[in-house]
């Protein structure tokens, strides 16, 4: 089956799947749905789907669940939902989540529960409750690669981040601009410091010398 250009919306969840293979989900948006926006289900494997919008869902934007496996979501976005951005929960694994926008959930970004070796590779996550949590029987199999994560309460739970992801301004991190001004700061003062201890040096001179003569 295929879903194109299609919009769920104010509904209790936008599009649910059971025990279904192979459906695509392309150019489609879930919204203002009182619980989920997209839910693969129970045994659903080998889905697509791409380029999806899932905002303003009450609880998770994304969400699969019991035995959801072999799927992708890529290049979609899910924003400003009340719980959890994309999410993948009991037992869904082999998994793909690539080139996706989480931002702005009041959750958090990308998610794993009970839910082992998936992938999650150049996503942009921000401003999430936490950017990447993990639960911590997921944290050795789940790759984590090329992301960039920025602005969120916190980072990461459970997740190891290397180096080919980008984590900058996240809570319990230093804030770079700030860094900068603080020591700019610093430098300032020292510099003014500097130059009012020579000039009080030669206003010292300058009177010993009218002294002198």
């Amino acid at each position: 089956g295929v879903a194109t250009g299609s919009t769920f919306e104010n509904s209790f969840i936008g599009a649910y799947t059971s025990e279904a293979r192979g459906i695509i989900f392309r150019d489609d948006t879930f919204s203002n749905n009182a619980l989920y926006g997209l839910d693969p289900h129970t045994y659903s494997s080998q889905l697509t789907i791409d380029h999806v919008l899932a905002e303003g869902n009450h609880a998770h934007g994304i969400i699969f669940s019991d035995h959801v496996t072999d799927s992708t979501i890529t290049n979609s976005v899910s924003r400003n939902n009340g719980e959890n951005g994309i999410m993948m929960d009991e037992l869904s694994t082999n998994n793909t989540i690539k080139g996706n926008k989480v931002a702005d959930n009041t959750g958090d970004g990308l998610v794993t529960a009970n839910s082992t070796d998936n992938t999650f590779t150049g996503n942009t996550v921000s401003g999430n409750r936490i950017g990447v949590r993990l639960s911590s029987s997921d944290s050795s199999t789940t790759k984590i690669s090329g992301n960039q994560i920025t602005c969120n309460g916190l980072a990461s739970e459970n997740a190891t981040l290397d180096d080919s992801n980008t984590v900058t301004d996240n809570g319990g991190q230093w804030n770079q601009k700030v860094v900068f001004w603080i020591w700019s700061s610093v430098a300032a003062a020292v510099v003014l410091a500097l130059l009012l201890l020579l000039i009080a040096r030669h206003r010292k001179k300058r009177k010993k010398l009218r002294q002198a003569r």
